[in-house]
């Protein structure tokens, strides 16, 4: 390490523990200080235990307890730098200067307070994509004030454990080849790392694309679209308070298990942790009293070739059928009253209609009819301004108790007003799953999938697909709204997402801009899958951007996976990482075989994945290794998390996830689907066995 890296470190060191020092100090001296605030005020006010406190003395308590929860996450963050203060550096040279600046890149911002020094940038900031995207010469980057151009005269990275400085070295472009082979070796461990060290540059051009727009981003397994989209979150988080705004961000998941992967990517990077939210949810949320199977309940009947199921999956999710369903709902007429004042009509139903048609088209039917409804009000009230003598002349009229006209005329006009407004309101009437009998009965006609769906209404246990179609149709009506509104949706793994499931959420979070993330040749449901790229762009009206490398595998494995797709589909690189060629072993006993390759496995081998096609093949096989191998997990609902370091799952709960060693021990059955087994297959890092019937 030469003087100026060895002094710079140092002084980098000393600003970490001084920030640590002072922030931990003030955290103490806080959360007494709210102790005895909160002391002093029960001694001030006896009687606070039993009728509350003042909500005055509850928000300042809020509001320090919250500064004391920042404090406490940046000292976390600090003290996660202080075992590698930071991992690049660009040195750049602006036009018009004599002297390039030295730009070290973190997972954070650190600097002097009192002289604006910046010793570390936050790898989100602007300059920082200058190491991300750039080479050394001419380069610029986008700042608020405009492009920023100059000169990049050396890019550098920096391999640091434990505090201590390994190696530093400096490379023409961006990414040394060595450096992510070295990462990209280490085991995998129950939880998504940060790449913000080995962002590629296609990866860096998603993450840093405009927050202010839908996003789909396509590329095979492996290539990292997870990891971009939950660092794209966290760039918009940091861009968003950089301008002034508060952030939410949510996650669309299908299962707990993946739930819990990526859960603690975003606290290693300093932001709160992920909102998420699934279909299930929101069922229970917003269709109440009725009970839905799940959505791994869905895909297991289906890989079955349950043929009730793929006839209802087919008939709910049909482009047909769902173009059917927006045209009705889009002409759905709400049936308006007149409103009326001593035989007058003040709004007729005429015009409340025709106030709701003329609203544009995207307007949903719960916003419309707010919108008539606060229209209604307005010429009620002008009417009541307009016709003031003669009312309340009929009022004095009428009253016989002698009381003041001006109370009688104010309650007139309120009443008059909050009875017109309910009836707006109240115009569209019609319950979800109504709407979807009646529908579903108008499209199809009589016979046995209409039969099943009434039964299914009747007994109110319902399946996944229906659940969709009556989320949609309350969206559609106004009738779903949730709690909050965030400003930005993820949505991984789309190609599983029906068409029509994209639809409801686009309808549930109407003002919110989309991180759409898909592998077309992961889907393994044909009668749910999005099937082309052009049904997700469009669902959106989103921008595209291809990750064209994959880097999850060694690779043989890599190539290996490509055998199970169509020769028009393998276009894409692999990442030139050596390994072992897969595992192929023919056997008798594959429970035993599973058992012997677990207890050879080295140290090393962090996370194990018995994966097979269905939930009930997974309990099968986990019942015949579990005697054999004690130390056994299994993943078989959605709600299951993944516990130990071996896991036995089925597909349908083993996307987006990754195992250091990958066992399929129904090696057989991949040959007759493809779709599935290169799923599968690209689940594996470094290791993988496929076992045959011998």
């Amino acid at each position: 390490m030469d003087q100026w890296e060895e002094a710079y470190l140092s002084r980098v060191n000393e600003k970490l523990d001084a920030d640590i020092s002072r922030l931990t100090g003030e955290t103490k001296t806080e959360s007494r200080s709210i102790r005895e605030a909160t002391r002093d005020y029960m001694a001030e006010n006896p009687f606070a235990s039993v009728y509350g406190r003042s909500d005055e003395f509850m928000r300042e308590t809020d509001k320090r307890i919250a500064g004391i929860v920042d404090m406490e996450r940046r000292v976390r963050i600090l003290r996660d730098m202080k075992k590698a203060p930071y991992f690049g550096r660009v040195d750049f040279l602006y036009d018009g200067d004599d002297e390039d600046e030295k730009i070290y890149i973190g997972i954070s911002t650190l600097m002097d307070e009192n002289t604006g020094e910046i010793f570390i940038y936050d790898w989100r900031a602007p300059v920082c994509s200058l190491f991300y995207n750039g080479e050394t010469g001419p380069s610029s980057y986008e700042a608020p004030m405009g492009t920023i151009t100059g000169e990049i005269t050396r890019i550098r990275q920096y391999d640091f454990k434990n505090g201590k400085l390994l190696g530093s070295w400096d490379a023409d472009l961006r990414i040394d080849d060595a450096v992510l082979r070295q990462v990209l070796s280490g085991a995998a461990g129950d939880r998504m790392k940060p790449i913000v060290c080995t962002i590629q540059r296609e990866q860096n051009k998603a993450i840093r694309f405009d927050r202010n727009r839908d996003l789909c981003v396509f590329g095979p397994a492996g290539s990292g679209k997870t990891s971009v989209g939950v660092h794209r979150l966290s760039w918009i988080m940091y861009e968003m308070r950089m301008a002034g705004y508060t952030p939410r961000v949510l996650m669309f998941t299908a299962n707990e298990a993946f739930r819990s992967y990526v859960s603690g990517v975003l606290p290693e990077l300093g932001e709160d942790d992920l909102d998420t939210v699934d279909f299930m949810t929101l069922f229970e949320t917003h269709l109440p009293g009725y009970a839905f199977d799940s959505g791994v309940d869905q895909s297991e009947a289906l890989l079955s070739k349950d043929e009730a199921r793929i006839s209802n999956v087919s008939a709910v999710y049909a482009k047909p059928f769902v173009r059917f369903v927006q045209e009705k709902l889009s002409a759905a007429a709400p049936h308006f009253r007149d409103v009326r004042l001593y035989g007058e009509t003040i709004v007729s139903a005429d015009d409340l209609t025709s106030r709701y048609v003329g609203l544009p088209a995207g307007v949903n039917a719960k916003k419309r009819l707010e919108t008539v409804a606060e229209w209604a009000e307005s010429e009620i009230r002008n009417h009541f301004l307009i016709r003031r003598k003669e009312i309340e002349n009929r009022l004095l009229t009428d009253d016989e108790d002698g009381a003041s006209y001006t109370l009688l005329y104010r309650q007139l006009l309120d009443n008059s007003v909050n009875r017109a407004k309910q009836m707006v309101l109240d115009a569209v009437k019609s319950e979800p799953v109504s709407l979807y009998l009646r529908y579903f009965r108008e499209f199809y006609g009589r016979g046995a999938l209409v039969d099943a769906l009434q039964m299914r209404v009747q007994e109110r246990q319902l399946w996944f697909e229906d659940g969709v179609m009556m989320l949609y149709i309350a969206a559609v009506l106004g009738r779903a709204v949730p709690a909050a509104t965030p400003s930005n949706v993820l949505i991984d793994e789309a190609q599983d997402l029906a068409y029509l499931q994209h639809l409801t959420v686009r309808a549930l979070f109407p003002r919110a801009v989309f991180t759409v993330l898909a592998d077309l040749n992961q889907g393994i449901l044909p009668e749910v899958n999005v099937a082309t790229e052009e049904e997700l762009m469009t669902a959106y009206g989103a921008d595209v951007l291809r990750l064209g490398k994959s880097y999850r595998a060694t690779k043989e494995l890599g190539e290996y996976a490509k055998r199970f797709l169509p020769e028009e589909n393998r276009d894409y690189e692999t990442f030139d990482r050596s390994g072992d060629a897969p595992f192929i072993i023919k056997t008798k006993n594959k429970a035993k075989t599973a058992a012997e390759i677990l207890s050879s496995l080295p140290d090393e081998v962090k996370s194990v994945g018995i994966l097979l096609q269905t939930v009930k093949k997974a309990k099968a096989f986990y019942s015949k290794l579990s005697p054999l191998f004690p130390e056994l997990g299994s993943v078989f609902t959605a709600d299951d998390r993944i516990k130990k370091r071996v896991t036995v799952m089925p597909a349908s709960l083993a996307k987006g996830l990754e195992f250091d060693c990958v066992i399929l021990p129904e090696a057989d059955a991949l040959e007759d689907d493809r779709a599935v087994a290169y799923l599968l297959v690209t689940r594996a890092l470094h290791r993988l066995y496929l076992l045959y019937s011998e």
